[in-house]
């Protein structure tokens, strides 16, 4: 129950963000799909009027650019959302730990002890992954916002 609720009260706290991301990619990925439709069809327009190159070059420049907002948006998105499922496995796998770490302290048999002590060690280590992936995962989501921003 407890692990229950902490992954509930952690679940509120990242679902907002997550949430926000997604729908900012999912208007990224409509508005480039979008922007790149219409500057086609207004190259093509121009192109056969005026047979003008320089301005197709800048049409390509300014479609590759949406292009690459909208993948740092996905990536930023999909880091985002590793990092929470991360964030949740590590602090489950810690809780599991815990508990079996009490059991070891109050296990009388030592073959029991050493059960629970294996566990204990299992779990600790499933949870330090889990961790590691959580932090790099947010470092990417990060780091692929900002470029979202800056470009």
């Amino acid at each position: 129950m407890k692990f229950l609720t902490k992954s509930l009260f952690l679940l509120i706290i990242f679902l907002p963000g997550l949430a926000t991301a997604i729908s900012q990619v999912m208007r990224l990925d409509q508005l480039g799909t979008t922007t790149a439709n219409q500057q086609v069809e207004a190259t093509k327009s121009l192109q056969d009027v005026l047979g003008d190159t320089s301005f197709q070059k800048s049409i390509a420049v300014e479609s590759s650019e949406n292009e690459e907002k909208v993948i740092n948006a996905r990536i930023a998105a999909l880091a985002a959302t590793l990092c929470l499922a991360s964030g949740v496995s590590a602090h489950y796998y810690m809780s599991r730990a815990g508990d079996a770490y009490d059991q070891y302290l109050h296990a009388g048999n030592p073959r029991d002890m050493g059960h629970y002590f294996d566990r204990t060690a299992s779990l600790d280590h499933k949870a330090g992954y889990s961790l590691v992936v959580f932090e790099v995962s947010l470092l990417v989501a990060l780091f692929s916002f900002i470029q979202t921003l800056k470009q």
